[in-house]
């Protein structure tokens, strides 16, 4: 999986001529854990070091494991974090001040923080202002750590499916004919901004097959309607909130296998925390290069929640 989320964010890279490595062992690491939570971890640290490190810079990922835990470096040279702020970076709604058009970890770090301690893992980070940061996971073999909470073992461990394999689960009973004779996954854009709507529905036209809707309560009814393959939905819209929305689809026995993205404007870091909390897959901060959506988009649809997982 640490491959996969590595290899999403391949054109942000190049298109800042980074050295972009991974190293791991060529046999997979077997880990006990929540696979959209972990995905979030890594998602928001290679972005920050993305985000932070400049043109022709350098970010290596490694995992290793030890005989009782699994560990994971994300290091870059980027800009780094002054020695004052410790601990702090991890504080809700901290935001690192540079001298740079690039400033602010936001609510990403605090989330991370959550996740890794709903883990009974570890995250440190080391880092030299102006020369770089590297942070540390350190995550627990086995599951004792979970104590009395529920393991599902009977769960495909593979993270790479072939396109076959990803469409039988969960199965999409869509109801108009063509739709439902299509092999292209089918896409929900909830968006009541015309412009923004358009935008998101040409950068996917072309390969998937996409519908639209203009209103959360809209999105909802196309949801129930054509039981979409994953919803990409906007936060603020006049008549209800893409909160309410991912809330009633997450909630709902038919729908809430569907991955949910919400797109957030940047400074709304409060209605990022509730996304989360609500069951949403993803979230992505406006404005987005369209690379970013269609990686996380693929991702999302690949991958599902699974508690036993191979993070190779």
């Amino acid at each position: 999986m640490c491959k996969e989320v590595h290899i999403s964010f391949s054109g942000q890279a190049t298109l800042k001529n980074l050295n972009y490595q991974f190293k791991c062992p060529y046999t997979p690491i077997e880990l006990y854990a929540d696979k959209e939570k972990i995905q979030a971890i890594l998602y928001n640290l290679i972005s920050n070091a993305i985000k932070f490190t400049k043109p022709y810079g350098e970010i290596n990922m490694q995992l290793w494991e030890t005989e009782n835990t699994v560990e994971l470096s994300i290091k870059d040279n980027g800009i780094g974090v002054d020695p004052h702020v410790k601990e702090k970076l991890f504080d809700r709604f901290f935001q690192v001040k540079e001298n740079s058009s690039a400033s602010g970890f936001g609510i990403g770090l605090y989330l991370v923080k959550q996740f890794m301690d709903q883990h009974g893992a570890k995250i440190s980070y080391e880092s030299t202002a102006g020369s770089g940061t590297t942070f540390f996971l350190s995550f627990r073999k086995g599951k004792s750590h979970f104590g009395n909470l529920t393991i599902y073992e009977d769960v495909p461990s593979e993270t790479f499916q072939t396109e076959d394999q990803a469409k039988l689960s969960p199965p999409t009973l869509k109801t108009d004919p063509n739709l439902l004779l299509s092999t292209q996954d089918l896409i929900l854009i909830v968006e009541d901004n015309e412009n923004i709507r358009e935008y998101i529905q040409g950068i996917f036209k072309h390969d998937h097959l996409v519908i639209t809707a203009t209103s959360g309560k809209e999105g909802l009814e196309q949801a129930i309607k054509h039981l979409p393959d994953i919803i990409i939905s906007d936060i603020m819209m006049e008549d209800s909130t893409g909160l309410e929305l991912c809330s009633a689809i997450k909630n709902n026995p038919t729908l809430g296998h569907i991955p949910v993205i919400l797109l957030t404007a940047l400074s709304d870091a409060e209605n990022r925390l509730k996304g989360t909390q609500c069951g949403a897959d993803d979230y992505i901060t406006k404005p987005f290069e369209k690379e970013l959506l269609m990686a996380r988009l693929k991702l999302c649809l690949k991958t599902g929640p699974t508690p036993a997982i191979f993070l190779q």
